[in-house]
């Protein structure tokens, strides 16, 4: 995966950003909005890894915001 992603999506509720999971290009990575603990950034080879995924980054944010990275 390249260093920079393509797009940022950033969101603070569940439905907005599940409607994105299904316009993006796979593989994203999904973490908390600035979080630099990799140990809660996830990668999501497809819609279905991302949807699980997408509620663990919400359930660990501290601010209430989650990013979306198209890589």
């Amino acid at each position: 995966m390249s260093e920079r992603p393509k797009k940022i999506f950033c969101f603070d509720n569940y439905p907005e950003a599940k409607m994105v999971l299904g316009k993006v290009t796979y593989p994203v990575i999904i973490k908390p909005y600035e979080c630099e603990d990799k140990t809660f950034w996830f990668e999501a080879s497809d819609y279905g890894k991302a949807g699980q995924v997408l509620y663990d980054a919400f359930e660990h944010t501290r601010n209430g915001w989650v990013m979306i990275e198209e890589h």
